[in-house]
């Protein structure tokens, strides 16, 4: 009996600092500057700034359903720049309503494969370092409200690089 009850403290005290260390990481300032910096990218939705948006995207970049990567080019910005105009459904909406009602969270790629079984297609370019934003969830309780934003465009991809944040996958 002695055995078993060691075993089971062994694997209490694992699964304890396992779930620490998960936690530490929601938590990490890695996570808050791809938060910050994703929800500068958000912001342009609600300012329909083409320009900013197209400033903090990446030279190359990912469609997130496997369709290959892309240059940002006049042609692409051009695109790009209705989707952004599209993505506030209600224009009475602001950035801060968006805050307010949204859940808006960061998580790595194992962690969007585990929790939302979701695989990406296997020609994606995605790193171990790259974290994805996802903010197109109401939050539970509250006032209940209409849901006024264009889903694909709250869930990206982001990369730091030499201390520079780009967005470097969009959804497709």
């Amino acid at each position: 009996m002695k055995p078993i009850a060691i075993a089971c403290v062994s694997l209490y005290f694992l699964c304890t600092i396992s779930f620490a260390e998960e936690a530490n990481f929601q938590d990490s300032p890695i996570k808050k500057e791809a938060r910050e910096f994703s929800l500068q990218v958000v912001e342009t939705f609600f300012t329909q700034d083409c320009d900013q948006f197209h400033h903090l995207l990446a030279d190359t970049f990912v469609l997130l359903d496997g369709d290959g990567e892309f240059s940002k080019d006049g042609e692409l910005k051009a695109k790009l720049c209705q989707s952004i105009k599209s993505a506030i459904r209600d224009k009475s909406k602001t950035f801060d309503d968006y805050v307010k009602y949204y859940q808006i969270d960061i998580f790595t790629r194992s962690e969007i494969e585990h929790n939302f079984d979701f695989l990406f297609p296997d020609n994606t370019d995605i790193r171990e370092t790259d974290l994805f934003y996802v903010g197109m969830k109401l939050k539970d309780g509250g006032k209940v409200i209409e849901h006024f934003i264009w889903d694909d465009l709250f869930f990206f991809m982001v990369r730091k690089t030499d201390e520079t944040w780009s967005i470097k996958g969009l959804s497709g």
